[in-house]
């Protein structure tokens, strides 16, 4: 077993089962296509800057460098923490779904999602056969994009078999609330 799915096993309650493991099919570093993104926009930058028919001013080439250098960086950061934990791990359990993430500072944290109180789950499905499966409900929760994590929703990030593990989810939740 990984140390991450057995560090989720000692968040369960008493009596509960494992019904289902899985992890995050999302890779560091996020969407590649992403990182071209503060290229394309310094570059655009830089041609605002030397276009004197939008307003512009020219530069000297050191102070274009000098931009540049700054401001790549600071876009690459940006994507990076856009992209949240890279490696997460999940459980659902009999009573409730746990999701486990190693943050990009190292450090180990644990969301526990009572099945009982759940009120809403969104999947959405990936190409390849993935989805991505968000619990709760929010002003982005059936959006297309995945900004769920950002706004505090719990989310399945690109898990294998989305809707095996959706009924899975679903039917438990309907036992717990017949009981």
């Amino acid at each position: 077993m990984n140390e991450v799915n057995d560090g989720l096993r000692q968040y369960m309650l008493p009596m509960e089962t494992v019904l289902w493991e899985g992890r995050s099919g999302r890779k560091v570093g996020g969407n590649v296509a992403l990182l071209g993104i503060p290229v394309i926009v310094a570059g655009v930058l830089i041609l605002l800057l030397q276009t004197p028919l939008l307003g512009g001013f020219y530069l000297p080439r050191s102070s274009l460098a000098m931009m540049l250098l700054l401001l790549l960086p600071i876009f690459m950061f940006a994507l990076f923490f856009m992209a949240g934990p890279r490696d997460e791990r999940y459980l659902v359990t009999s009573r409730s779904i746990l999701i486990g993430a190693r943050t990009w500072t190292g450090k180990f944290q644990v969301t526990a999602i009572p099945l009982r109180n759940l009120q809403q789950i969104t999947l959405r499905p990936n190409t390849g056969g993935t989805g991505t499966l968000v619990f709760g409900s929010g002003p982005t929760s059936s959006a297309s994009t995945d900004s769920s994590s950002r706004l505090g929703l719990p989310t399945f990030w690109k898990i294998e078999q989305p809707w095996d593990v959706y009924h899975l989810i679903r039917k438990q939740m309907d036992e717990l609330t017949s009981r």
